[in-house]
């Protein structure tokens, strides 16, 4: 049809793109935004082994939450989706280890925490046998 409105179909193209919108993901594809996010970066000299985070009410860690074989690399980072709340975190190299303790992450953030170059340097333990708190 001549000379018909373009409204309704320009209404429909924006309702459209919002909808789509509302569904992204940090990772550029579709679907509900996480609950939270808890983002690892190694700024050690060496690779991180081990990660453990836990509710802040746990008594002791979890087990490692990278995977066989996996690592962080210098220079790198590990993100993990994480139900909003406080958490304990411990990241080890093996010779260099962070801990943050009772650290909050809303819904839709994201924990940011960095292993320092100048991290502790003892020599740790597996974290999972010795308990979780130092108080």
């Amino acid at each position: 049809m001549i000379g018909t409105s373009r409204r309704p179909l320009a209404l429909l193209a924006v309702l459209a793109g919002l909808t789509l919108a509302a569904c992204s993901d940090d990772s550029g594809g579709t679907g509900p935004a996480p609950a939270a996010m808890l983002m690892l970066r190694n700024d050690a000299n060496v690779a991180i082994k081990t990660v453990y985070f836990d509710d802040c009410s746990a008594s002791d860690w979890s087990a490692n939450r990278l995977a066989a074989g996996e690592v962080i690399e210098p220079n790198g980072l590990r993100k993990w989706t994480v139900e909003p709340g406080c958490y304990d975190v411990r990241a080890s190299t093996g010779q260099k280890f962070g801990t943050w303790w009772d650290r909050q992450v809303t819904k839709g953030d994201t924990l940011k925490l960095a292993l320092s170059s100048a991290a502790d340097s003892n020599e740790l333990a597996e974290p999972v046998s010795l308990g979780k708190r130092r108080r």
